[in-house]
């Protein structure tokens, strides 16, 4: 696994999944990327995939039903947490 990638893929599939204007589809292709990548790390623990990989599909379900509003929040919370 390269972290620069999955750093990279990351924060691609979190740009896109807060945009609303880039669909949905792609934000999913971008979710398989970055897990893709991550799930090849095995330093990386089941419960620590599982943990992102929750957090990536409710990220992609928020989008789904309100494109518009989970780009103000999620925004807000990057903002906030990074």
């Amino acid at each position: 696994m390269n972290k620069k990638l999955v750093d990279d893929l990351r924060g691609v599939f979190e740009d896109n999944v807060s945009a609303y204007w880039v669909p949905w589809r792609t934000a999913f292709y971008n979710f398989q990327d970055y897990i893709d990548e991550l799930s090849k790390d095995k330093k990386i623990s089941d419960r620590e995939l599982m943990v992102e990989i929750n957090r990536c599909s409710n990220l992609l379900l928020r989008k789904k039903i309100d494109p518009k509003g989970i780009s103000t929040s999620f925004c807000n919370w990057k903002n906030e947490y990074s």
